[in-house]
């Protein structure tokens, strides 16, 4: 599967790391050449711009924060709405929705499967108190709330 990374920072380089270690096409875009370097040692192709990252890509995937995810394959495409929770601190709930997405890709999920895991993920970690971090507990309860539908 052709996989782009729009931005491979301090978060996205672990994951990004993890695809190609999948055996993943990875296409990386970033305003940061030493942040894509790295990868591109280890065979990432590099997008000249968020577009054409896109088009190069099987699947694109956008986070509509507490409102959840959307992701296009092809000429299909899948909303994914995010469970209602309290939320304490929602930064770095889009950091755990693409860790979430990640590992799914990993595991050879489907699309909507994949999908629901990063929302389940970024949910969890609006609940916590601490950026960045979701329990596994909190990602199994809420992983069952996910609704994904075809759009």
């Amino acid at each position: 599967m052709r996989i782009g990374f729009l931005g491979v920072g301090n978060m996205g380089q672990p994951m990004a790391e993890k695809l190609l270690e999948a055996g993943h096409e990875l296409w990386v875009c970033d305003v940061r050449e030493d942040a894509m370097q790295p990868l591109l040692e280890r065979q990432a192709r590099r997008a000249n711009s968020p577009k054409h990252l896109a088009d190069a890509c099987d699947t694109v995937v956008v986070s509509l924060g507490a409102e959840g995810a959307v992701a296009v394959q092809g000429d299909r495409a899948w909303r994914a709405e995010a469970p209602r929770v309290d939320v304490v601190n929602p930064v770095g709930s889009g950091d755990c929705l693409l860790g979430g997405i990640a590992v799914g890709l990993v595991r050879g999920l489907t699309a909507e499967a994949v999908l629901a895991l990063g929302v389940a993920c970024g949910a969890a970690n609006a609940q916590s108190r601490e950026t960045g971090s979701a329990s596994r507990a909190d990602i199994d309860r809420l992983l069952p709330t996910v609704r994904v539908e075809r759009i």
